[in-house]
């Protein structure tokens, strides 16, 4: 049934699916149990198409699976250790499941869309999702921070941030991506996400290296940007630019000096609390077990520890944090050289390190999506390649000997 996706037509019902499944991980603000969205059934239904899809037909994403198994392993292994102190209790299994699910989205959907060469519907889809998302938060925009249907401002913006840079490697026209980008400007104002802005300035820094190291020329006026830059702060007309009352700076109501310290200083006192515990617990404290288990307090609540690799170190032990460290260089060793994935992976480890970001259904979803369209544009550039060599000139035989006469067939 599908063993040979590739060669024919998807079904119309599995194109609906993939549209549905891109265009509606925006849509997740609904309290269901187990922080289920309405889209996660649709979700299901292609992971279990897909895993049906794999016991036929290989791909990168099988193959890539492979070499994620033992980093997976690690994961679970120092999940369950972590838990070793505490039992099996329905909040570490529920974020387990969570953790699972998520990594079998990702695997699933980078293979069915290119076993089926569904690129373009998943593509639609984001175009229609990040299209809404971006709707919603210029009519949410109010002075509070937009959030559109997300459970909180910074999934938004973080959403918004991936799907931009997706839609702007895939776009063919230049105002399609002027389009994705005045998007990704407008979802950075009104959502005021930090993280959001870290994602886009280290993704748009790996651009700018790659243009640095191809272009001599381009290599060679930054550098002296940089130069003429650095000798100005140099100079004693820089230190006019300071204010010398102390104000702080303010670009809105939402994007200050003052919130960006409250909010470093909140993270710091969750890490303090985190590793605190972790002293205690060197196996760790299990999946979601520092907010669970009251580890870290801020203003009286008892929050999540804001931040992947130390959420994994915290609560899955040095075991657990291989398995995460492992993972992404994983990824990041498979992913295409110059492609858009490598981008976003990049952007996902900077969003990591301020907010817990393992389980982001829309993170995994369009991380997926940006290898199938690196695979995607490399078939197309080894197509380009084949055409253009030169058809090259059949062999000419050797001359024969002349036959014995005598016994015809046998050279002389």
């Amino acid at each position: 049934m599908a063993e040979d996706l590739e060669d024919r037509r998807p079904p119309v019902i599995l194109s609906v699916a993939i549209f549905v499944v891109f265009a509606g991980t925006v849509y997740t603000s609904i309290n269901l149990p187990q922080g289920l969205a309405p889209v996660d059934p649709v979700i299901l239904g292609v992971c279990l198409y897909s895993l049906l899809a794999m016991t036929h037909r290989g791909s990168p994403a099988t193959s890539g699976f492979v070499r994620l198994l033992p980093w997976f392993w690690c994961i679970l292994l120092g999940s369950f250790l972590g838990m070793a102190g505490v039992g099996i209790p329905a909040w570490a299994t529920s974020n387990l499941v969570r953790t699972v699910f998520a990594l079998l989205t990702f695997v699933c959907l980078w293979h069915i869309l290119i076993a089926a060469r569904l690129q373009w519907y998943a593509l639609a889809g984001t175009v229609a999702g990040f299209t809404f998302t971006c709707g919603m938060l210029i009519a949410q925009s109010g002075g509070a921070r937009g959030q559109a249907y997300f459970p909180h401002a910074n999934y938004a913006g973080h959403y918004c941030a991936m799907a931009a840079v997706v839609l702007i490697a895939a776009a063919r026209r230049w105002y399609l991506k002027l389009l994705a980008l005045a998007g990704l400007l407008i979802a950075l104002q009104t959502t005021s996400s930090f993280g959001a802005m870290a994602m886009s300035v280290a993704m748009l820094t790996v651009y700018v290296v790659r243009a640095l190291t191809r272009n001599t020329a381009i290599l060679a006026t930054g550098l002296a940007i940089l130069a003429i830059g650095g000798l100005f702060l140099a100079t004693p007309q820089a230190a006019d630019l300071v204010p010398e009352d102390g104000t702080s700076w303010t670009i809105s109501e939402t994007i200050s000096e003052q919130r960006f310290d409250r909010s470093q200083s909140g993270r710091l006192k969750i890490w303090g609390d985190a590793l605190e515990a972790f002293r205690e617990s060197p196996l760790g404290v299990g999946p979601d077990g520092v907010r669970q288990r009251e580890v870290a307090v801020l203003n009286g609540f008892y929050l999540e520890i804001h931040s992947d690799p130390l959420g994994y170190l915290v609560e899955r032990g040095v075991i657990g944090l291989i398995g995460f460290i492992g993972l992404w260089a994983t990824l990041f060793a498979v992913a295409r050289k110059n492609g858009v994935a490598r981008v976003l992976i990049v952007g996902l480890l900077v969003s990591g390190l301020f907010r817990e970001t393992m389980h982001y259904r829309h993170m995994w979803s369009l991380l997926a999506l940006g290898f199938a369209v690196d695979h995607l544009r490399s078939r197309r550039e080894e197509a380009a390649e084949d055409a253009d060599e030169p058809d090259e000139p059949d062999p000419v035989p050797a001359p024969l000997a002349p036959e014995d006469r005598y016994f015809p067939g046998v050279a002389r």
